[in-house]
């Protein structure tokens, strides 16, 4: 006399079960991978928007200075056709108050200084040749937040360069 199975062996839900853990093991390997990538890539992004930003607003002013009052380092002072001046600087971070260090012009910021989302410059540089037209050679890098995480997908380090000469000299 034959016997009629109702249900399933020990063995072949055993079976079952490690075949979905196996695929669930994947899949969220699969799943953080992706989304460590898109931090990266959303950290990139913010850096170079800042910077590009800030490139574009100190090449609108050197360009349309009438003089270089001065040029030391990691700040420049412009004049300016109405005889008004305009200052880049690097301001450094605060510790006290987690401000990072930022590149403001006439002390308003150009950079995302907030602690957590924003960027911090890591340094700035310009170089002046009194040629004519005078000639401005800027140099900075841009990184994450100094509150950031610190693992290798939240951080990132964006450098920019780029030569701007007066137009009114």
């Amino acid at each position: 006399m034959k016997m009629k199975r109702n249900g399933f062996t020990l063995i072949e839900i055993l079976v079952v079960m490690s075949i979905v853990a196996l695929i669930s093991v994947f899949g969220l390997s699969f799943l953080s991978t992706i989304l460590k990538g898109s931090s990266k890539t959303n950290i990139i992004s913010e850096l170079k928007q800042n910077g590009n930003y800030v490139l574009d607003v100190m090449s609108y002013y050197i360009r349309n200075s009438v003089s270089i009052d001065s040029c030391a380092g990691s700040s420049i002072t412009l004049r300016q056709w109405d005889n008004t001046t305009v200052t880049f600087t690097k301001i450094n971070q605060d510790d006290v108050n987690k401000i990072n260090s930022k590149i403001a012009s006439n002390s308003s910021s150009l950079t995302n200084s907030d602690s957590v989302s924003g960027v911090s410059v890591a340094s700035l540089n310009f170089t002046c040749d009194s040629s004519k037209p005078p000639v401005v050679n800027i140099d900075f890098s841009l990184t994450q937040s100094a509150w950031a995480q610190n693992s290798a997908e939240f951080t990132g380090s964006v450098p920019f360069s780029t030569t701007v000469s007066l137009r009114t000299y």
